[in-house]
């Protein structure tokens, strides 16, 4: 006979609550100390348990599953951000799926579909190819979802971005503070909200200073075009 949730608190003599908050690491959210917490996780071990996954996401009506997509997972700042993601989720009692997009329209597409068939419970997204129409659906039925690095043009959602105009125009004045005074810029696809920012702000940032935009080169969001476009730049 399987061990059940209820058979882990009778043994210890504690709430099948308290053995749930634990499970789900959720312990000190919920102040359980640490000794009960280790008792629990050892008798857990010791009479084998294993939780019904499928009966808890039909209990919930959730998948306890979160999607990240991502252009470009060679790249340090991408990993990074996945990293640090999936941490977060598991510490929540999620599990992340990390996708690969290429920052094609049709992975990212793919992305959304599966937060709309509930495979997902939540999507976090850097967007590339997608517009405003793409994302209607989600806002209409309500599915959470939020925007990373990267917005998307007229559309009011959720996101969490750096200050593109502000970091560029704080390397530019770097630079000069340094005695350069033809500055180039190596910068990606106009389309992409993150480039184009930080295109405004090397314009704004040279103007300020009275000097005219240098060489300017624009290679695909990977680690190798821009490899290629730096070369091209520089020659």
């Amino acid at each position: 006979m399987s061990v059940r949730m209820k058979d882990i608190a009778h043994t210890l003599g504690i709430s099948q609550t308290t053995v749930s908050h634990v499970l789900r690491g959720r312990d000190g959210e919920f102040r359980i100390g640490a000794k009960t917490a280790r008792r629990v996780r050892d008798t857990v071990e010791r009479l084998g348990y294993r939780p019904s996954v499928l009966a808890r996401n039909l209990k919930h009506h959730r998948a306890y599953a979160l999607a990240l997509a991502v252009g470009d997972l060679a790249d340090p700042f991408w990993s990074a951000l996945a990293l640090g993601a999936q941490q977060e989720a598991e510490r929540h009692g999620y599990v992340l799926v990390v996708s690969h997009t290429g920052e094609t329209l049709d992975k990212e597409r793919q992305l959304l579909e599966m937060l709309r068939e509930r495979r997902v419970d939540g999507l976090i997204l850097a967007p590339a190819r997608l517009k405003p129409h793409h994302l209607a659906p989600l806002r209409q039925e309500q599915r959470p979802f939020v925007l990373v690095d990267r917005t998307i043009d007229r559309l009011d959602v959720p996101s969490v971005v750096t200050d593109s105009v502000g970091g560029m125009r704080l390397a530019v004045d770097h630079l000069v503070r340094r005695g350069h005074r033809q500055i180039g810029y190596l910068g990606g696809p106009a389309h992409i909200t993150t480039f184009r920012d930080r295109l405004a702000g090397y314009r704004q940032a040279l103007a300020a200073h009275g000097l005219r935009p240098g060489p300017y080169a624009v290679s695909r969001s990977d680690l190798e075009g821009a490899r290629k476009a730096a070369v091209h730049l520089l020659r």
